[in-house]
């Protein structure tokens, strides 16, 4: 099959098409024996599908090392209600995303989570996602949405935990550095995650020109001293009425201290009585002469 494009300049784009199918394979390693290269592509005309997918236009841009949710609506006909499991059909560089999302076949809603890291691609990429749900009679419904621009951008925020140590049983301060990189109005918002069990924050609020921020610390006495890693936080940047959301400080870390132990209460000195003597036993009375003759007749 040979394809040609030709636009209104007359610039033209060819191409063709070849599809390799393996029809018997085996040992070793699954080894293909023998295949085909196949020049043509089958195509059907079927009843439409029981339901549509309509991928929404994102509303804020997605930033590298930030993350963003793509609404996904399905359009059911009234008798269909089974479940769709959707899939992203394109992703540009960098960026992260599940493998599919279940949309159940009560809600017609559901969210596509991406996230970017930090060498993603700059720039508006066309993206498009897939919806598959079971037939009742055997095999499967396919539908796919229109394609839709997301914009990749550079971060607002970077941000660095300063590790502080708070002794159990107190409350405490964390101090963290502020790097604005680019303008923006409004309030941001600061959530910081990865606390140990029983100690407790609060989100914090920032502006473009803020450079520190301290995030209150409460510690329980049930808490576990030591060392906690992988502290980080969600920053949610104002953009257009939304929020732009970036995670930052990954690596942050928090010590729990002992509290001092207690000092042990003085003891007063006490008089040390006096030993009781023991009495001495009662010494025999010595026997006179007459009594020891006596005793000597009487053979004793």
């Amino acid at each position: 099959m040979d394809i040609i494009h030709v636009d209104k300049n007359d610039n033209r784009i060819e191409g063709d098409f070849r599809h390799q199918v393996e029809l018997v394979y085996g040992p070793p390693n699954n080894r293909s024996y023998y295949d085909a290269t196949m020049d043509r592509l089958a195509v059907a005309v079927v009843e439409p599908v029981p339901f549509r997918i309509k991928l929404h236009p994102p509303s804020t841009p997605i930033v590298k090392g930030g993350s963003l949710n793509l609404k996904v609506e399905v359009i059911r006909d009234a008798n269909f209600t089974g479940d769709v499991t959707v899939k992203i059909l394109t992703r540009p560089p960098g960026i992260g995303a599940r493998g599919s999302v279940k949309i159940a076949g009560k809600d017609t809603i559901g969210y596509y989570s991406l996230t970017a890291n930090g060498s993603s691609a700059l720039g508006t990429w066309d993206i498009g996602v897939q919806g598959e749900a079971a037939d009742e009679v055997g095999g499967s419904f396919l539908a796919a949405s229109e394609f839709v621009g997301l914009k990749v951008e550079e971060p607002y925020v970077s941000l660095k935990i300063n590790m502080p140590a708070i002794q159990r049983g107190e409350d405490g301060q964390m101090l963290c550095n502020v790097s604005i990189r680019r303008p923006f109005e409004g309030k941001a918002k600061l959530e910081l995650r990865g606390l140990p069990p029983f100690s407790s924050t609060e989100p914090i609020e920032f502006d473009a020109n803020s450079s520190e921020v301290q995030f209150p610390i409460k510690v329980e006495d049930k808490a576990r001293a030591g060392i906690t890693k992988n502290l980080f936080c969600f920053a949610k940047v104002p953009f257009n009425g939304k929020l732009i959301t970036h995670t930052v400080g990954q690596g942050g870390q928090i010590r729990l201290d002992n509290p001092p132990p207690k000092p042990k209460a003085p003891q007063t000195a006490t008089a040390a009585k006096p030993k009781p003597t023991a009495k001495a036993a009662p010494k025999e009375k010595p026997l006179s002469r007459l009594e020891q003759l006596r005793l000597a007749a009487q053979g004793k």
